[in-house]
């Protein structure tokens, strides 16, 4: 027992065993046995189906202690929803250049890609669902999206814009940070993709980003509240795929509107892009 009292150990146990279920079920699964009991785990997918125990719901949250009970309950309901909304069936055109730049951007990361069809291609990345395009496909190469970003400058405005996550991120993006100091373009890229993979995009489908001269910074306006989970997962492996990723860098400024729904990002920049946009 390693010092500790066979009494103690089982409260121990009792106290810590629906997380070591919950951490097994989150992986890869195994065999418990505990007081005589011996329990099957099942390997989970954790935002899918929670671990039950005795009747208890019991579920790991990403950066949180385990939750269990209607908690965690109304959390599995609510990241059911979110991942359902991302398959949802549209109608809307894609663009070809966009798709054609991001399985490029795909199979010089991961080779393997480039021996599937265009069409597979697309399907394993979750822009289509058997023959439908979802809804997540749609956001990253349609026309579902608007984002728009202005520059006031001595009071002159330039405006531009986006109508797809990926025109957004390799077209619009690379425009607002190519005259910014390092520093600076992190930040706004930072908060650039946070906008991009955290909307909630059901709600509605416009991001707006301001750029001032006087204070020098961003404001970055995008639909719905942050989350301390991912909201759309589709999206999310998207993201992975074509190897978009950030990194925390400096102080950024979160306000939320809980009557709008909407969050505003600010950033303080050293420097502005306005030999790009004016």
């Amino acid at each position: 027992m390693n010092g500790i009292t066979e009494d103690r150990q089982k409260v121990y146990d009792d106290e810590h065993l629906h997380e070591t279920i919950c951490a097994m079920s989150n992986s890869c699964g195994g065999i418990i046995e505990y007081d005589g009991e011996v329990i099957d785990v099942k390997p989970l997918s954790w935002h899918k189906k929670p671990a039950v125990h005795n009747g208890h719901v019991y579920r790991r949250i990403e950066g949180e202690n385990v939750a269990s009970g209607a908690w965690a309950k109304s959390v599995i309901a609510s990241d059911a929803r979110d991942f359902s909304r991302d398959d949802f069936p549209v109608n809307c055109p894609l663009d070809d250049r966009d798709t054609e730049a991001f399985r490029e951007a795909v199979i010089s990361r991961h080779g393997e890609y480039r021996h599937f069809s265009r069409d597979e291609f697309l399907r394993r990345a979750g822009v289509y669902s058997g023959q439908y395009l979802t809804f997540a496909g749609a956001l990253m190469f349609g026309d579902m999206l608007n984002v728009r970003a202005v520059l006031w400058h001595k009071g002159r405005g330039a405006e531009t814009g986006a109508a797809n996550i990926w025109s957004a991120y390799a077209g619009l993006l690379p425009k607002l940070t190519q005259k910014l100091s390092p520093d600076s373009s992190a930040l706004l890229r930072e908060g650039f993709i946070n906008a991009l993979l955290h909307s909630d995009y059901n709600t509605d489908t416009n991001i707006n980003i301001y750029i001032t001269s006087s204070p020098a910074r961003a404001i970055i306006d995008n639909p719905g509240l942050i989350r301390g989970t991912v909201r759309n997962y589709r999206l999310k492996r998207m993201f992975h795929m074509a190897g978009i990723t950030h990194k925390h860098s400096g102080v950024i400024t979160l306000k939320q509107d809980m009557l709008e729904l909407r969050t505003q990002t600010t950033i303080r920049l050293a420097g502005l892009p306005e030999a790009v946009m004016l």
